[in-house]
């Protein structure tokens, strides 16, 4: 198979580094899913994570602790916008505190979608990227590169298989045919969230994004009688007394996890 032809150059440095401990730090690189920018409007790329075994990384709401990795986008010629986007992430549990993110160990690929400016020439820029990567603790990472992607033929590349895997782990944000988002209710102690399953629930799980991210709690699960119906009871914090205080006239993105599918839906209360 015939390479891709943009470049990229890598630079990582550690804050901690004086700390008296070993560890093998992360690796970031923009890939791209076609060699050239042919006559494309939008280039399908991803930001790839290769996490070192046993680590795991943030989505971009990280939980109780952590740090949703940020991009800091420069020197980009000839595109117009970059938009990252998220794959449906795990829960992770330690010491009782929940974080979202990828992991443990291995590639990670957040999609991007790169807007060109003037179809038919090469696009390029540069990233700083914000991270942290955890395991038995936590340690932040900022990675630089510069990408190339130049004019010519679109052809495949050996990352488009991935991205396009990371593609369809996106949640929906429409209500599919077998998975549905229902109803919000908001009460002074916590959050319910109403769902629909058509085979039933695997495994599901719900995270809420909110202003502040406190609702992290895992959910109490109340399963109606045909199996296919449930409710999902997110706890509020012990040092918050009342909820609805916290949340009225504000917005929640609640997401859904439930065997190997995702959707997501904005609730206003």
């Amino acid at each position: 198979m015939k390479l891709p032809t943009f470049t990229l150059i890598l630079v990582a440095f550690f804050p901690f580094a004086a700390y008296a401990f070993d560890y093998e730090s992360s690796e970031i690189e923009i890939v791209s899913a076609v060699q050239g920018t042919g006559k494309l409007e939008t280039i399908e790329a991803g930001v790839k994570i290769s996490l070192p075994d046993d680590w795991y990384t943030y989505w971009r709401m990280p939980g109780d602790s952590g740090l949703a990795p940020r991009f800091h986008w420069t020197d980009t010629k000839n595109i117009e916008e970059i938009e990252v986007l998220w794959p449906r992430p795990k829960r992770f549990e330690t010491a009782g505190l929940y974080s979202f993110g990828y992991g443990y160990g291995g590639d990670v690929y957040l999609p991007l979608n790169i807007a060109v400016r003037e179809t038919g020439k090469a696009v390029s820029g540069a990233v700083k990227v914000e991270m942290m990567i955890c395991k038995d603790i936590c340690i932040p990472e900022t990675h630089d590169a510069i990408f190339s992607i130049p004019e010519g033929t679109p052809e495949r590349t050996e990352s488009a298989k991935p991205l396009k895997d990371a593609r369809d782990n996106i949640p929906s944000t429409e209500d599919l045919p077998d998975l549905k988002l229902s109803t919000a209710v908001l009460a002074q102690d916590a959050v319910v969230v109403t769902a629909y399953a058509r085979d039933g629930f695997v495994n599901p799980d719900v995270m809420i994004e909110v202003e502040d991210n406190f609702l992290n709690a895992l959910p109490e699960i109340i399963m109606g009688d045909d199996k296919t119906r449930a409710a999902f009871k997110i706890d509020a914090p012990e040092h918050i007394d009342d909820l609805t205080k916290e949340l009225f006239g504000k917005k929640i993105t609640a997401t859904l996890v439930n065997d190997g599918k995702a959707v997501q839906k904005d609730f206003q209360f």
